[in-house]
Formats: structure tokens, sequence, C-alpha cells
């Protein structure tokens, strides 16, 4: 199966529309011939994840391996699909992400869009600069328009050109207007 790959900045309209970028939503409809899509919270991240229904069906199965009359039975089950949401998205890859979703994971009007092999995970770039997960937050640091960072440690940052460039620790970037 085709993994999703690629990390952007997408736009969350006030309404709640989201738009995945071009390389991931690549992936999605390859893997997701019928536009459908499952997005919850993390398992164990403050962010959400997009599921096809190829990765729900192997929760399922993986679910269904634990002794259904285990506690942690219970516990799985309700965390693998009771936070789910069955949504559809179109051929430019928008989609309503629920309120009670948005909420949760803090998202406001920029969300990173992070692939992660077998689903994709939807940040606030705040939350992902902040999480622990080094990872993430380089992945933030390089998407989030750069008038809006302050620095308080070195991070590395994407230059207009291309390349990649080491900030100095305790800077405020300010774009002229």
């Amino acid at each position: 199966m085709k993994p999703y790959t690629g990390s952007r900045l997408c736009k969350l309209s006030d309404r709640g529309v989201l738009t995945l970028p071009p390389t991931i939503l690549e992936t999605l409809t390859y893997r997701t011939p019928a536009w459908r899509i499952f997005v919850g919270p993390h398992e164990s991240l403050t962010c959400l994840v997009i599921l096809d229904p190829d990765m729900v069906a192997r929760r399922l199965a993986a679910a269904q391996c634990v002794s259904a009359e285990s506690s942690s039975a219970a516990v799985r089950w309700r965390r693998d699909f009771g936070f789910l949401e069955s949504l559809t998205f179109d051929k430019t890859g928008r989609f309503n992400l629920p309120e009670q979703l948005r909420d949760w994971a803090g998202l406001a009007s920029d969300v990173l869009a992070i692939a992660a092999g077998d689903c994709i995970e939807l940040w606030d770039p705040e939350q992902a600069r902040t999480c622990g997960d080094k990872d993430a937050r380089w992945l933030a640091d390089l998407h989030v328009p750069y008038q809006r960072l302050q620095r308080t440690t070195p991070h590395i940052v994407r230059e207009s050109t291309g390349t990649i460039a080491r900030l100095p620790e305790s800077i405020d970037l300010q774009v002229a207007a």
C-alpha cells in the first residue's frame, strides 16, 4: 500500500472546512477511491489522525485479537472507534472537520498536516512545536509563516531559496510590509 508522505500548512476556514495539500491528497485519493475518511484523536499525541478505510479495518482486526472480556479491550475499542468521525472529502481535498474534533486538538486557522506513513496527523502548529516530539517541532518550524515565529532556542528553518539555515537563539523574525 502506498504510504502517506510529506507535510504542509493548511488553512482551516471559520466554518471548519479544511483543504488537504495536493501532495497528501494524491495518496489519499489513491487509497480511498470512495472519498471516505475517518478522523479522530491520535492515540497518544494531542493531534488528530486521518485514517482511510483500510487502516480502520486493520485497527478493527487488531482490536478483535484482544479478549473481548478484558477491560483493556473495552478501552481499546472506545479509543479506536468511539471518537472516530466518518467524513467525505471532495476531489480538491476539502472536508468539514467537526467542531468537537477541532476543539479537542486546538485547531484554529492554520493546521499542520503531517503524513505519517499509514495515517495523516493534523496538528495545531504551536502544539506540534511544544509537544516534546522533535520531528513534529521541526516540521512546525519549517511550515509556520516566518512573521509569526518567536524563537527561544536554536531552530532550523527553510529560507526563501529552499536551503536550510540555523537561526541564533532568541530571535524575533519580522517580515516587512
